[in-house]
Protein backbone atom coordinates (compact mmCIF):
# COMPACT_ATOMS: atom_id res chain seq x y z
CA UNK A 1 0.00 0.00 0.00
CA UNK A 2 1.22 3.48 -0.86
CA UNK A 3 0.49 6.52 1.32
CA UNK A 4 1.42 9.90 -0.14
CA UNK A 5 2.07 13.16 1.69
CA UNK A 6 2.33 16.29 -0.44
CA UNK A 7 2.71 19.88 0.65
CA UNK A 8 4.72 23.09 0.38
CA UNK A 9 8.13 23.94 1.81
CA UNK A 10 8.49 23.69 5.61
CA UNK A 11 5.08 22.14 6.10
CA UNK A 12 6.72 19.31 8.02
CA UNK A 13 6.34 16.64 5.33
CA UNK A 14 9.64 14.88 5.94
CA UNK A 15 9.38 14.67 9.72
CA UNK A 16 5.75 13.57 9.65
CA UNK A 17 6.23 11.07 6.81
CA UNK A 18 9.26 9.56 8.53
CA UNK A 19 7.37 9.10 11.81
CA UNK A 20 4.25 7.79 10.08
CA UNK A 21 6.31 5.22 8.18
CA UNK A 22 8.06 4.17 11.37
CA UNK A 23 4.76 3.79 13.23
CA UNK A 24 3.23 1.69 10.44
CA UNK A 25 6.36 -0.30 9.65
CA UNK A 26 6.41 1.08 6.09
CA UNK A 27 9.28 2.19 3.87
CA UNK A 28 9.85 5.94 4.01
CA UNK A 29 10.61 7.47 0.64
CA UNK A 30 11.63 11.14 0.34
CA UNK A 31 11.24 12.38 -3.22
CA UNK A 32 12.91 15.65 -2.24
CA UNK A 33 16.03 13.80 -1.17
CA UNK A 34 16.17 12.08 -4.55
CA UNK A 35 15.98 15.42 -6.38
CA UNK A 36 18.67 16.83 -4.11
CA UNK A 37 20.83 13.79 -4.71
CA UNK A 38 20.59 14.24 -8.46
CA UNK A 39 21.29 17.98 -8.16
CA UNK A 40 24.37 17.25 -6.05
CA UNK A 41 25.59 14.64 -8.55
CA UNK A 42 25.15 17.03 -11.48
CA UNK A 43 27.05 19.71 -9.59
CA UNK A 44 29.84 17.51 -8.21
CA UNK A 45 30.27 14.98 -11.01
CA UNK A 46 29.29 17.03 -14.07
CA UNK A 47 30.31 20.51 -12.83
CA UNK A 48 26.89 22.02 -13.55
CA UNK A 49 26.37 25.71 -12.87
CA UNK A 50 23.04 27.00 -11.47
CA UNK A 51 22.02 28.00 -15.00
CA UNK A 52 22.80 24.56 -16.43
CA UNK A 53 20.58 22.97 -13.77
CA UNK A 54 17.60 24.34 -15.68
CA UNK A 55 18.51 22.36 -18.82
CA UNK A 56 20.34 19.16 -17.80
CA UNK A 57 21.58 16.75 -20.45
CA UNK A 58 20.02 13.28 -20.71
CA UNK A 59 23.42 11.55 -20.61
CA UNK A 60 24.33 13.31 -17.36
CA UNK A 61 21.01 12.39 -15.74
CA UNK A 62 21.45 8.78 -16.82
CA UNK A 63 24.98 8.80 -15.43
CA UNK A 64 23.68 9.83 -12.01
CA UNK A 65 20.31 8.08 -11.73
CA UNK A 66 20.16 5.09 -14.02
CA UNK A 67 23.69 3.94 -13.25
CA UNK A 68 22.89 2.68 -9.76
CA UNK A 69 26.59 2.52 -8.98
CA UNK A 70 26.40 6.30 -8.86
CA UNK A 71 23.40 7.37 -6.72
CA UNK A 72 21.55 5.06 -4.36
CA UNK A 73 18.90 5.55 -1.67
CA UNK A 74 18.84 3.57 1.55
CA UNK A 75 16.71 3.51 4.69
CA UNK A 76 17.49 1.98 8.06
CA UNK A 77 16.62 2.32 11.73
CA UNK A 78 18.81 5.43 11.93
CA UNK A 79 17.17 7.17 8.97
CA UNK A 80 17.34 7.59 5.23
CA UNK A 81 20.44 8.44 3.26
CA UNK A 82 21.67 9.00 -0.29
CA UNK A 83 25.01 7.62 -1.40
CA UNK A 84 27.19 8.66 -4.32
CA UNK A 85 29.58 5.90 -5.39
CA UNK A 86 28.97 4.30 -1.99
CA UNK A 87 29.79 7.46 -0.01
CA UNK A 88 27.06 8.95 2.20
CA UNK A 89 26.35 12.48 0.92
CA UNK A 90 23.11 13.06 2.84
CA UNK A 91 24.42 15.91 4.99
CA UNK A 92 25.60 17.68 1.84
CA UNK A 93 22.08 17.68 0.40
CA UNK A 94 20.52 19.93 3.01
CA UNK A 95 22.14 23.24 2.12
CA UNK A 96 20.28 26.23 0.61
CA UNK A 97 22.46 25.87 -2.50
CA UNK A 98 21.44 22.26 -3.18
CA UNK A 99 17.84 23.08 -2.32
CA UNK A 100 17.92 25.78 -5.01
CA UNK A 101 19.55 23.43 -7.53
CA UNK A 102 16.95 20.75 -6.82
CA UNK A 103 14.15 23.24 -7.39
CA UNK A 104 15.67 24.18 -10.75
CA UNK A 105 16.09 20.65 -12.11
CA UNK A 106 12.59 19.71 -10.89
CA UNK A 107 11.13 22.05 -13.50
CA UNK A 108 12.31 19.83 -16.40
CA UNK A 109 10.39 16.86 -17.80
CA UNK A 110 13.48 14.71 -18.34
CA UNK A 111 14.45 14.99 -14.68
CA UNK A 112 10.94 14.40 -13.36
CA UNK A 113 10.60 11.28 -15.51
CA UNK A 114 13.89 9.93 -14.22
CA UNK A 115 13.07 10.62 -10.56
CA UNK A 116 9.55 9.24 -10.93
CA UNK A 117 10.92 6.01 -12.37
CA UNK A 118 13.46 5.82 -9.53
CA UNK A 119 10.67 6.22 -6.95
CA UNK A 120 8.63 3.45 -8.55
CA UNK A 121 11.63 1.11 -8.47
CA UNK A 122 12.22 1.84 -4.80
CA UNK A 123 8.55 1.37 -3.83
CA UNK A 124 7.83 -1.66 -6.00
CA UNK A 125 6.26 -4.46 -3.97
CA UNK A 126 6.51 -2.53 -0.71
CA UNK A 127 4.26 -0.69 1.71
CA UNK A 128 5.56 2.86 1.60
CA UNK A 129 4.97 6.40 2.79
CA UNK A 130 6.09 8.75 0.02
CA UNK A 131 6.40 12.50 0.50
CA UNK A 132 7.06 15.35 -1.86
CA UNK A 133 5.23 17.91 -3.97
CA UNK A 134 3.56 15.77 -6.63
CA UNK A 135 3.48 12.28 -5.15
CA UNK A 136 -0.28 12.03 -4.77
CA UNK A 137 -1.13 14.09 -7.84
CA UNK A 138 1.30 12.56 -10.35
CA UNK A 139 3.87 9.98 -9.24
CA UNK A 140 1.52 7.74 -7.27
CA UNK A 141 -1.80 9.11 -8.44
CA UNK A 142 -3.50 5.79 -7.63
CA UNK A 143 -2.20 5.69 -4.05
CA UNK A 144 -4.63 4.21 -1.53
CA UNK A 145 -4.32 7.09 0.92
CA UNK A 146 -3.29 10.69 0.19
CA UNK A 147 -2.58 13.59 2.52
CA UNK A 148 -1.82 17.23 1.76
CA UNK A 149 0.11 18.75 4.65
CA UNK A 150 0.26 22.51 5.02
CA UNK A 151 0.63 25.37 7.52
CA UNK A 152 0.33 29.14 7.38
CA UNK A 153 3.18 31.09 5.75
CA UNK A 154 4.30 32.67 9.01
CA UNK A 155 4.69 29.30 10.74
CA UNK A 156 6.46 27.77 7.76
CA UNK A 157 8.92 30.66 7.63
CA UNK A 158 9.69 30.17 11.32
CA UNK A 159 10.21 26.45 10.80
CA UNK A 160 12.45 26.97 7.78
CA UNK A 161 14.54 29.56 9.62
CA UNK A 162 14.89 27.27 12.64
CA UNK A 163 15.82 24.28 10.50
CA UNK A 164 18.48 26.24 8.62
CA UNK A 165 19.91 27.52 11.90
CA UNK A 166 20.40 23.92 13.07
CA UNK A 167 22.42 23.34 9.91
CA UNK A 168 24.58 26.39 10.59
CA UNK A 169 22.85 28.61 8.03
CA UNK A 170 21.68 31.91 9.48
CA UNK A 171 18.75 33.79 7.93
CA UNK A 172 16.57 36.60 9.22
CA UNK A 173 12.86 35.93 9.49
CA UNK A 174 12.29 38.25 6.55
CA UNK A 175 14.78 36.30 4.44
CA UNK A 176 13.17 33.01 5.46
CA UNK A 177 9.73 34.30 4.56
CA UNK A 178 10.99 35.44 1.16
CA UNK A 179 12.65 32.07 0.52
CA UNK A 180 9.51 30.03 1.12
CA UNK A 181 7.42 32.49 -0.90
CA UNK A 182 9.78 32.12 -3.86
CA UNK A 183 9.83 28.31 -3.57
CA UNK A 184 6.03 28.24 -3.37
CA UNK A 185 5.86 30.40 -6.50
CA UNK A 186 8.12 28.03 -8.41
CA UNK A 187 6.31 24.92 -7.23
CA UNK A 188 2.77 26.11 -7.89
CA UNK A 189 3.36 27.82 -11.24
CA UNK A 190 5.64 25.35 -12.99
CA UNK A 191 4.15 23.72 -16.07
CA UNK A 192 5.13 20.19 -15.09
CA UNK A 193 3.38 18.58 -12.11
CA UNK A 194 2.76 21.78 -10.14
CA UNK A 195 2.10 21.65 -6.42
CA UNK A 196 -1.64 21.09 -5.97
CA UNK A 197 -3.95 19.33 -3.56
CA UNK A 198 -4.23 15.83 -5.08
CA UNK A 199 -7.66 14.51 -5.92
CA UNK A 200 -9.00 12.56 -2.95
CA UNK A 201 -6.38 13.89 -0.54
CA UNK A 202 -7.12 14.76 3.07
CA UNK A 203 -5.87 18.28 3.85
CA UNK A 204 -4.09 18.59 7.19
CA UNK A 205 -3.21 22.09 8.44
CA UNK A 206 -0.65 21.54 11.19
CA UNK A 207 -0.03 25.21 12.01
CA UNK A 208 -1.07 24.54 15.62
CA UNK A 209 -0.39 20.81 15.79
CA UNK A 210 2.69 19.04 17.10
CA UNK A 211 4.41 16.36 15.04
CA UNK A 212 2.93 13.73 17.34
CA UNK A 213 -0.60 15.09 16.92
CA UNK A 214 -0.22 15.26 13.15
CA UNK A 215 1.06 11.69 12.92
CA UNK A 216 -1.67 10.43 15.25
CA UNK A 217 -4.31 12.07 13.06
CA UNK A 218 -2.86 10.36 9.98
CA UNK A 219 -2.63 6.99 11.71
CA UNK A 220 -6.29 7.26 12.73
CA UNK A 221 -7.29 8.19 9.17
CA UNK A 222 -5.25 5.29 7.78
CA UNK A 223 -6.77 2.80 10.20
CA UNK A 224 -10.25 4.08 9.38
CA UNK A 225 -9.54 3.51 5.69
CA UNK A 226 -8.27 -0.03 6.32
CA UNK A 227 -11.26 -0.88 8.51
CA UNK A 228 -13.61 0.37 5.81
CA UNK A 229 -11.87 -1.73 3.16
CA UNK A 230 -12.15 -4.84 5.32
CA UNK A 231 -15.87 -4.33 5.76
CA UNK A 232 -16.56 -3.91 2.06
Amino acid sequence: MIITIDGPTASGKSTVARELARSLGFLYLSSGLLYRGLAYCLHAECQYTPEQMQDPHADDIARCVHDMKALSYETSSVGERVLLHGVDITTNLKTPEIDDYASRIAMTAIVRNAINAWQHRLAQGKDAVVEGRDCGSTVFAQAAIKFFLTACDEIRAQRWQRDQSKKGNQFTHQEAYARIQERDRRDTTRTLAPLIIPRGATVVDNSTLTVEQTVEYMITATQSFLDKKKSE
